[in-house]
């Protein structure tokens, strides 16, 4: 599947030993985040034992032993399509003889049976039908995970999409919960991506069975030179190579579309263009795990050691003022005036308190990493 089982570490003592698993996406995404790392072993109590099920990402052992490891399988999700429109063109409940134009060609209900749970669709070009297909019933037991039960609700042709919605409810007043798209593409496992074929498109799957993302990776081999570019994905940034010293890139950056750029992310060090951005969940928890959360380090390596270098001769970077707690109020004076009546609520009391503190603990840590 689009899932990766690193075998990462043994360790024993004396006769007892475990056997660590690190579970990841092709995409990098380490789950450790989520679900920790499996630790199987034959002789260490309240462990995974022989077997472990982090969602659909499960295994089954048939030996654990100090020497290694034999599954008898593994399992893990794929992502296989993602698809994606450009235009919605209806989306609500309709009935027999509702139509809709999607480009050059226009889609009509056919029938519609509640009492079955079906609707059917017929798709029209030049005024005759060109193709039809019976929506349903809904598979409430088996959606959304199952392959099958998707696309028993989807009716794809071409560039167009329409499928039956169960949310809230699939038929209504004799109508069909119904949402029509034009401009409909793919995003394919393994297949050139449909805005910018240069790259190579993976979707990536979550243990729960639902999407995940994407991941792009160049088709052809880069080479850049000092003073070459090398535009991202559909433009949205270029990576500039700026200057190269032996087996260093000292000078390099990325700039967005809009061509606001980077710091200069090189340095003696530096022997390559990787590079981390972001600090959401995805990054900060999952992707950044080993490698990536080394990278993202050097990255503020070099901004602080740009900023030092740009200090006047002698000067150290400043250490972040802790920000002052306020003075607490007197006993007597909060006593004789009730919060409500003063115009605060206590929670608004206690929320307020724990901003100065957080504030507080914020400026001691800043602080504390200029320091360190």
């Amino acid at each position: 599947g689009g899932q990766v089982y690193h075998y990462y570490a043994s360790v024993g003592h004396e006769k007892m030993f475990n056997h660590s698993l690190h579970v990841r996406t092709i995409a990098g995404t380490d789950w450790e985040w989520a679900f920790g790392a499996p630790e199987l072993t034959a002789t260490e109590t309240g462990w995974w034992g022989k077997s472990f099920a982090q969602l659909y990402n499960q295994g089954q052992a048939r030996e654990v032993s100090p020497r290694q490891l034999t599954f008898d399988w593994l399992s893990g999700v794929r992502m296989d399509r993602l698809l994606y429109a450009d235009e919605t063109v209806f989306s609500g409940l309709a009935g027999p003889g509702t139509e809709w134009k999607v480009g050059a060609r226009t889609v009509r209900v056919a029938a519609v049976d509640a009492a079955a749970g079906t609707v059917t669709l017929d798709l029209l070009e030049d005024g005759a039908v060109k193709a039809s297909k019976t929506l349903g019933p809904v598979d409430a037991d088996h959606l959304i995970e199952d392959t099958q039960a998707r696309k028993a609700l989807v009716f794809e042709d071409g560039d167009m999409v329409a499928f039956l919605s169960p949310w809230p409810a699939a038929f209504d007043g004799g109508k069909a919960s119904l949402k029509v798209y034009g401009k409909a593409f793919s995003l394919s496992y393994g297949t050139p991506y449909a805005r910018d074929p240069r790259f190579t498109v993976y979707p990536v799957g979550c243990p729960t069975g639902h999407n995940f993302g994407f991941m792009l990776v160049n088709r052809e081999e880069i080479r850049l030179r000092p003073g070459t570019t090398f535009n991202g994905p559909e433009g949205y940034f270029k990576v500039v190579v700026d200057a190269l010293d032996g087996g260093a890139v000292t000078s390099w950056h990325v700039e967005d579309a809009k061509g606001n750029r980077s710091i200069n992310l090189g340095g003696p060090q530096v022997a390559n263009v990787d590079l981390v951005l972001g600090q959401g969940r995805v990054a900060g928890q999952a992707i950044l795990k080993d490698v990536g959360r080394a990278l993202l380090a050097r990255s503020y390596e070099t901004a602080a050691r740009l900023e030092t270098a740009s200090l006047p001769a002698g000067e150290k970077p400043a250490a972040a003022v802790l920000a002052p707690l306020p003075a607490p109020a007197p006993v007597a004076a909060a006593a004789s005036v009730p919060a409500r009546e003063a115009g605060f609520s206590p929670g608004l009391i206690l929320a307020v308190g724990v901003a100065a503190a957080g504030a507080g603990a914020v400026g001691f840590e800043l602080g504390r990493r200029r320091k360190a």
